[in-house]
């Protein structure tokens, strides 16, 4: 999550750096490494999605809160009711992709047991 976060703040600079190396060696495999805006936008929604993930890893591996249940219930229900939501909202869209959203039902179905 984080490698993601840091390439969309360094969007830009990345786009340039393989632009200017596709100019600059056309038969360099570079160009494979290009992402579309499509691919860019599948990068945010990620991140949107792992989110809650990142924030309750975070809270729950401090050293001093216990993982006791008064911390993992929230924890759950929070996540569980963010799939929810994104399965529903990423199964309307338009463009929504397909392995996506099949990607946060099996999510959602795992964590519902």
């Amino acid at each position: 999550m984080a490698a993601i976060g840091k390439a969309m703040n360094f969007r830009e600079p990345l786009e340039d750096f393989i632009a200017a190396s596709i100019r600059v060696d056309k038969q360099s495999t570079i160009s494979l490494d290009e992402l579309s805006p499509d691919e860019w936008q599948e990068l945010r929604t990620l991140l949107e999605i792992l989110q809650p993930f990142k924030k309750w890893t975070l809270i729950l591996q401090q050293r001093n809160t216990p993982a006791m249940s008064a911390n993992v219930v929230p924890a759950y229900d929070e996540v569980l009711t963010h799939l929810e939501d994104q399965r529903v909202y990423q199964s309307s869209l338009e463009h929504s992709t397909s392995h996506l959203v099949a990607a946060i039902t099996r999510a959602w179905t795992k964590l519902n047991k």
